[in-house]
């Protein structure tokens, strides 16, 4: 670990962040295995120093778990690669890691993982990487909610690539609920699929699979929504059945519609979007609208890319009213999304296939050669008048 990254861990336990009551013990080696197990602090609550468990490791599931039993916090890197475990149920007791700048929670090419199954996680403030585990179904995270350092003064951007793990692997609703209410996490690679959900209900808050139906047959309580939302022709009059709606796992498609305004979303806070190359927002061709918001919307995780860089669509509008073009670029839905340092643009807004500040430069420039032109033919006009008044006079 580094200096920066010791000298944070000191200045935590003399601010009172870490328990200075509990053993505070260090681990040194470099790797995992029988000989250097027998170094491990296995009666600290809070370790520093790195796991790093791969190919080489020579210790059983059971032998780490009665290691790691007591561990409840972590400060340093882990790293499984390479090994024959079929979970990380080892690590069942960790509740939270802190890494540093550049540290990992890392799962990589573990052949036989099912997986990670750490049930008793909270917080992780490491990059995170869980690839090419071939067996790996889910992650069973359900309690891991917070990705920020336990120093409020330290802010860090965490990057979450989940990707070439089973073909039927998937991503649990209540993990991406917690994960994506983190401001500093970037979600760039998940599965494509959600898991099965199998409640009606998740927070108390009513879930509906909209698979299952349309939003003419649907019920109006719907908090959270999983599927693909389409409103089209001949669906404006039940629109108001997601003034509720908080969370859309999936995606949201209003075309083809006589809608004049888009104010039934009120109180949208975040859509989460697996599959590739679709944007999470579409809003196309509806020729009388000319009013869209949502004032609550807090997160988006979307997979499309712009053409021009990567840079990931959430949201796109097409042949709408044009006077919709106006409202939008003055409207909080073109600011885009950065991470959590204000320095990297994540997702932004699609206007008639340009970027809003394509589109602002646009409309500009047509009311300023509107004005010119106007400005032309009030001179025109005049120079007209003026010529014209001496041959009334004569008559």
């Amino acid at each position: 670990m580094s200096k920066v990254f010791y000298f944070f861990i000191l200045t935590s336990v003399s601010n009172g962040n870490i328990d200075s009551t509990n053993p505070i013990c260090s681990f040194t080696q470099e790797f995992i295995t029988s000989e250097s197990l027998k170094q491990f602090p296995k009666e600290c609550e809070t370790v520093f120093g790195n796991i790093q468990i791969d190919e080489n490791c020579d210790v059983s599931e059971k032998q780490l778990t009665s290691a790691f039993k007591n561990m409840k916090v972590l400060y340093g890197n882990l790293n499984v690669y390479r090994t024959n475990f079929t979970s990380g149920k080892f690590l069942e007791g960790l509740e939270e890691i802190e890494c540093d700048k550049d540290g990992f929670f890392s799962w990589e090419r573990n052949e036989y993982m099912i997986e990670i199954g750490m049930k008793n996680l909270t917080r992780c403030c490491c990059q995170f990487n869980v690839n090419e585990n071939k067996k790996l179904i889910s992650m069973n995270l359900p309690n891991l909610k917070n990705f920020s350092s336990m120093d409020a003064s330290q802010m860090k951007q965490i990057e979450m690539l989940v990707y070439d793990n089973s073909p039927e692997g998937c991503i649990d609703i209540e993990e991406l609920s917690h994960f994506i209410a983190n401001d500093n996490l970037f979600m760039s690679v998940l599965p494509a699929n959600f898991c099965a959900h199998t409640t009606d209900a998740i927070n108390g808050e009513k879930t509906c699979v909209f698979e299952s139906f349309n939003i003419t047959n649907m019920e109006p309580d719907c908090v959270r929504i999983v599927g693909q939302v389409r409103i089209d022709s001949g669906d404006e009059e039940h629109v108001h059945k997601l003034n509720l709606l908080k969370f859309i796992y999936g995606t949201l498609n209003i075309e083809n519609t006589n809608l004049t305004t888009v104010d039934f979303l009120n109180e949208l806070e975040y859509i989460v979007t697996l599959e590739s190359v679709v944007v999470s927002i579409t809003v196309r061709n509806n020729l009388q609208l000319s009013n869209f918001s949502l004032p609550k919307l807090k997160g988006v995780r979307s997979s499309d890319t712009l053409q021009q860089g990567y840079v990931q669509r959430w949201i796109s509008f097409y042949d709408n009213h044009e006077s919709l073009k106006k409202w939008l670029v003055n409207n909080s839905i073109c600011n885009p999304y950065m991470d959590i340092l204000n320095e990297t643009v994540l997702y932004r807004a699609e206007i008639d296939k340009k970027s809003c500040d394509k589109t602002r430069d646009i409309i500009v420039n047509e009311e300023v050669h509107l004005e010119k032109n106007v400005e032309e033919w009030s001179g025109k006009f005049a120079i007209l008048t003026f010529l014209t008044i001496p041959f009334l006079f004569k008559i």
